[in-house]
């Protein structure tokens, strides 16, 4: 599906954007073959794995990834077993628990597939890393960054509750922590579309430094190679890491690791929260009302998703926006 590209905040033209990538990828000395890999819904690319049979074949997405990156297709409904066509699936809170089931009705019997989807992601996932950046479909039970409903069945009835992040959005998160993700509507700004691919090529360009930045005085010497650029980039990120990587000089050997842990996690989220400050720019409405979702999201999605997204530091309150 063509969908045409409008920017109601530009920000930066298209050419800096530009000369901000060739700078970070000529300061690592990145070959034009090397390029970020990006995990992207398969239905996005025009696979037909969706419920319905159908796809959301997104052509602005395509043209932009495919000049830059190298996509991974993922689908995890069908990866972790289900057909298609298929019941469509909803997210629902459940003993504690987020869960990922069908939805009942005519053709489904309201089968849990949290299980099937957890070998899916522990599986996939280690087998298609490294990764420099996720591009999910939105509002998927599965797939969706954000703005996904959340069910709760109370007295034989199963009603919305709440928004959150997919199921397997969890996972993906707990096991690239920090790694760039967006929707595929943020494709259609090229400042969230540019931010966006920043944020995977120094993820990229970190993979060619992380070794040297283990060692002592790494961290310093791989932040004065960047200084300037983070500067270029986001100058409040640029004094963060500033502070990072001043106070990891001297440090013992066997602390060095950790240093660079840091360094890489205050980048990483820095560089997330610039792709996110562009795609909520657009702004937009839930399907659920703002009243009930700021008293239900402390009652479930806060208890229920950390169980999911908490591992190593990740808060549930990222799951909601």
């Amino acid at each position: 599906m063509q969908q045409a590209r409008h920017d109601r905040s530009p920000g930066r033209t298209p050419e800096q954007w530009a000369a901000l990538v060739t700078e970070l990828r000529d300061l690592f000395w990145i070959a034009p073959a090397q390029r970020p890999r990006v995990a992207v819904s398969s239905c996005l690319l025009g696979e037909a794995v969706r419920w319905d049979g159908g796809h959301k074949r997104n052509d602005v997405l395509i043209a932009e990834l495919a000049s830059w990156a190298e996509l991974v297709a993922t689908c995890p409904e069908v990866g972790m077993g289900m057909s298609v066509p298929r019941p469509p699936l909803i997210v629902r809170a459940s003993g504690g628990n987020l869960a990922l089931v069908e939805r009942e009705g005519a053709t489904a019997s309201g089968r849990d597939w949290t299980a099937a989807l957890d070998v899916f992601a522990r599986d996939r996932l280690r087998a298609i890393a490294p990764l420099d950046g996720f591009v999910w479909k939105s509002r998927s039970p599965s797939c969706g960054a954000a703005g996904v409903t959340v069910h709760e069945v109370a007295n034989g009835a199963t009603r919305a509750v709440a928004t959150g992040a997919g199921i397997f959005v969890c996972r993906a998160r707990v096991a690239f922590r920090g790694v760039a993700e967006i929707e595929e509507s943020g494709f259609a700004r090229e400042s969230t579309a540019a931010a966006f691919r920043i944020a995977a090529e120094w993820s990229l360009a970190w993979r060619s430094a992380a070794g040297s930045a283990r060692s002592i005085g790494g961290v310093a010497r791989v932040h004065r190679k960047l200084r300037d650029w983070w500067i270029a980039v986001a100058t409040p990120l640029a004094r963060r890491l500033d502070r990072v990587a001043g106070e990891s000089r001297g440090v013992k050997p066997s602390g060095a690791g950790a240093w660079a842990a840091a360094y890489e996690q205050v980048a990483r989220g820095g560089l997330r929260a610039l792709v996110g400050v562009a795609a909520r720019s657009r702004g937009g409405s839930s399907s659920v009302s703002r009243e009930t979702r700021h008293r239900v999201a402390v009652r479930i999605v806060h208890r229920l998703a950390a169980r999911h997204c908490t591992k190593r530091g990740l808060r549930s309150t990222s799951l909601i926006r």
